[in-house]
C-alpha cells in the first residue's frame, strides 16, 4: 500500500512537471482584461521579469516620448486606440489561426520592431493570407477577411450594398466599412481606426522578393502590453516589402521601398532631436534583451552609424 502511494505521488509530480513545461512554452500573455495567446510559443510575462537586464517595465512606455494624436481624414487617432485594433486583431488572429496568417508590416511593423508599441502613425498595417487557399484566387483572401473582421465585430455587418461596392479604388471609406483598392483592402474599423490589409498577391509579389520562410512561422513583436504576430524575418519583409515599381530608373524598373537606408530612425522632422534617437536605441535594445524581435541587428545599426 506505501509503495502504491508513492507511485502514484511520483507520478503526479511527473505530470505536473510535463503540465507546467507546456503552460510555460505556450504561454498566454495578458492584454488589459483580455488573454492573448503566444500562436508559436514564447515567453510569459513572468518569465520576462527574471531575464537578466531586461527591463519589463520599460516595455511599451519608452522614455522621453511624447504620445500625441494624428488627425487623419477619419478624424483624431490616439496611440490607446491604435494598440485597442491590434489587441482585436490578434484575438481575431487566434480565434482563426487554422485558417490565416496575420503579420503586421509596413509603418507597424516599423513601430513594433523600434517601441514595442505605436507611436508615430495614424493607422494599422497587416499583410494576410489564407492558408488553404491558392494565392492567385486573391479575391477569396479579401472577402473571407472583410467577412471575418464583420464576424468578430470590428466592423459593422456587411450588406448585398457593401459588397455591390467593394471594388472602388477612389470612394472615401466610411466607419465600419471596406473597400478594395487594388493591392490592399482599407477598411475604417468601427472604432475609427484605419486598417490597411495586404493581401498575398502584394506581399509575395516580384516586386518584393519576400517568400513565404520570410513569413513563416510568425514571431511575436511585443505590441503595448501584450503581442502581435510578426514576420519570421521582420526586417527583411519591412525593407523589401513594396506596392509599386519606379519605372524611370536608368537599369530599368526597380521596386519603391519606404523604409531603406537607416531605417532605425524616424524621417520625421520633428522628432529628430538626439533625445528622441537615443530613446530609440535604447527601446530597441530593451525590446533585444527581454527576448522580443527589434531592430537589433548591424543591418539596422551599420547604416546609421551606431555600434551593436
Amino acid at each position: 500500500m506505501g509503495l502504491s502511494v508513492k507511485f502514484s505521488c511520483v507520478l503526479f509530480a511527473v505530470a505536473s512537471a510535463v503540465c507546467v513545461v507546456w503552460i510555460a512554452k505556450y504561454s498566454v500573455v495578458s492584454s488589459r482584461n483580455t488573454n492573448v495567446e503566444v500562436l508559436h510559443g514564447g515567453n510569459s510575462v513572468e518569465a520576462i521579469r527574471g531575464r537578466e537586464s531586461c527591463d519589463h517595465d520599460r516595455l511599451g512606455h519608452p522614455p522621453n516620448i511624447s504620445f500625441h494624436q494624428i488627425t487623419t481624414y477619419v478624424g483624431p487617432v490616439s496611440p490607446s486606440l491604435l494598440h485597442d485594433a491590434l489587441s482585436a486583431l490578434m484575438r481575431l488572429a487566434i480565434a482563426e489561426q487554422h485558417t490565416i496568417v496575420l503579420t503586421a508590416v509596413d509603418g507597424t511593423l516599423l513601430n513594433l520592431l523600434r517601441w514595442g508599441c505605436i507611436v508615430n502613425d495614424n493607422d494599422i498595417d497587416i499583410a494576410f493570407f489564407l492558408t488553404n487557399v491558392p494565392h492567385t484566387a486573391v479575391m477569396v483572401h479579401y472577402t473571407w477577411l472583410r467577412d471575418a473582421l464583420a464576424r468578430h465585430g470590428l466592423i459593422d455587418a456587411v450588406t448585398d450594398r457593401d459588397k455591390a461596392r467593394f471594388h472602388h479604388s477612389t470612394r472615401t471609406v466610411k466607419r465600419g466599412r471596406c473597400i478594395h483598392r487594388g493591392q490592399l483592402m482599407q477598411c475604417v474599423l468601427r472604432s475609427g481606426v484605419m486598417l490597411d490589409a495586404f493581401g498575398p498577391e502584394t506581399l509575395f509579389s516580384s516586386w518584393s522578393g519576400i517568400q513565404m520562410t520570410d513569413v513563416r512561422p510568425v514571431v511575436m513583436c511585443w505590441s503595448h502590453m501584450g503581442t502581435f504576430p510578426c514576420p519570421r524575418r521582420s526586417l527583411f519583409v519591412l525593407q523589401h516589402m513594396t506596392l509599386n515599381g519606379a519605372l524611370n530608373t536608368h537599369d530599368g524598373p526597380r521596386p519603391l521601398v519606404e523604409f531603406s537606408g537607416c531605417v532605425l530612425f524616424t524621417k520625421r522632422a520633428d522628432e529628430s532631436s538626439a533625445e528622441h534617437r537615443n530613446s530609440i536605441v535604447e527601446s530597441v535594445r530593451n525590446l533585444h534583451r527581454c527576448g522580443y524581435p527589434s531592430m537589433f541587428s548591424a543591418e539596422a545599426f551599420e547604416p546609421c552609424g551606431i555600434p551593436l
